[in-house]
């Protein structure tokens, strides 16, 4: 399929989650002008992309700075080095999304799912991933420093070498997650071979 293809695709798909978001919860849908605004330019910082369906789009090095995404769809869309420094993602779904070295620097990833996702080096700092669905999520190499991950699970995901110190990690789920060489909240570095805990 060709790109010209492929982008009139995802504005047919994007047409059609418009009028079924916008029948299910009005005054809620994203705005069709700031969609077309980012299938076109690859941006639209501080656009309203509430409940938009961007499954497998090409965004990557994509604009988003603060925009608005809640309860958007962006399975398996390709958002490397992305900038959504302070975008609201709030229960988005994430899920296997690429999102490498994207900035997401104090974003709201709350209840989002994002299983499987691969944010290598991603930047999470200041992040809030409350809630957060982390499922066997790539976070190698990330800066979460200061992220607010409460009740986040985090099952099985790769935090190896990634950088925690002083986030919040009330009621995480960790079980299985890899920390090898992971900065802890404290600023000590774990051992090799830790798994679910920081040793």
């Amino acid at each position: 399929m060709s790109k010209d293809a492929t982008s009139k695709a995802v504005v047919a798909m994007a047409m059609t989650a418009a009028l079924f978001w916008g029948v299910a919860s009005p005054g809620f849908a994203f705005d069709q002008a700031d969609l077309e605004r980012l299938l076109v330019f690859r941006s639209c910082p501080g656009c309203n992309l509430n409940r938009v369906d961007l499954t497998k789009a090409d965004l990557t090095k994509a604009d988003l700075w603060g925009v608005e995404l809640r309860f958007s769809i962006m399975a398996e869309a390709n958002l490397i080095e992305a900038d959504l420094r302070e975008a609201d993602l709030h229960g988005a779904d994430l899920f296997m999304a690429n999102l490498i070295r994207v900035d997401l620097k104090a974003a709201d990833l709350s209840n989002t799912n994002a299983i499987g996702a691969n944010l290598y080096r991603a930047v999470l700092a200041g992040a809030d991933l409350t809630e957060a669905v982390l499922f066997k999520v790539n976070l190698n190499r990330a800066d979460l420093r200061g992220a607010r991950l409460v009740r986040a699970n985090l099952f099985l995901a790769d935090l190896s070498r990634a950088d925690l110190r002083g986030a919040e990690i009330d009621g995480a789920e960790w079980n299985g997650a890899n920390l090898t060489g992971t900065v802890w909240i404290d600023g000590r570095v774990c051992e090799t071979g830790s798994r679910g805990m920081c040793r």
